[in-house]
């Protein structure tokens, strides 16, 4: 799978995901060109806020705070996409959907990387871009995800939206937990 396929994932859904599930790219693939790449991103971003939003915000906070904090967000990043996996097989399943691991885990990985990219807000020292971005990441991966399962699922229209709503559900839920493993040690120690 080509980076390049990203943004016409969301711009024109349909023909993008169609186009992607000719051939689609193995686990393993998907993993280690898309996946893992982008995941890296967010904490090299946290990183980098040490001297940005950081900086600004969190003058207290120490060196080696931020690298743990990073360290963890990038753990519970791969990890997600794991638990994601499972939430969308399982949700597809319980609505009588067919679904397949490698299909789950191809919407999984794909699902968070607006989210993942928006983290180069952090470079700013604004704190309304820094937390503006993600918001569009945010909508950006619901959007990925109604796509995905609706594509590479199969999934009846009027089980996509539940499925979708679901898995989306699970997916902010999830979003909110990695911004705590941030927030919470920089606040408590601030």
């Amino acid at each position: 799978m080509n980076l390049t396929r990203i943004p016409a994932l969301l711009l024109s859904p349909r023909a993008a995901w169609r186009e992607l599930m000719k051939k689609p790219p193995s686990t393993t693939r998907t993993f280690a060109n898309v996946a893992l790449p982008l995941a890296l991103l967010p904490p090299a971003m946290i990183l980098l806020a040490t001297h940005t939003v950081g900086a600004v915000h969190f003058p207290t906070v120490q060196a080696g705070m931020w690298e743990l904090v990073a360290a963890i967000f990038l753990v519970a990043e791969l990890l997600s996409i794991f638990l994601m996996t499972w939430a969308v097989d399982a949700t597809v399943r319980a609505k009588g959907g067919r679904s397949d691991m490698n299909g789950a885990f191809l919407v999984a990985a794909i699902a968070p990387l607006p989210l993942w990219i928006s983290s180069l807000g952090l470079l700013s020292s604004s704190l309304t871009i820094a937390a503006g971005l993600p918001a569009l990441g945010l909508a950006a991966s619901a959007v990925l995800i109604r796509q995905g399962i609706r594509a590479v699922l199969s999934v009846q229209e009027v089980d996509c939206r539940e499925v979708s709503m679901r898995v989306i559900g699970l997916g902010m839920a999830n979003t909110l937990v990695l911004a705590g493993i941030v927030l919470l040690p920089l606040f408590m120690l601030a």
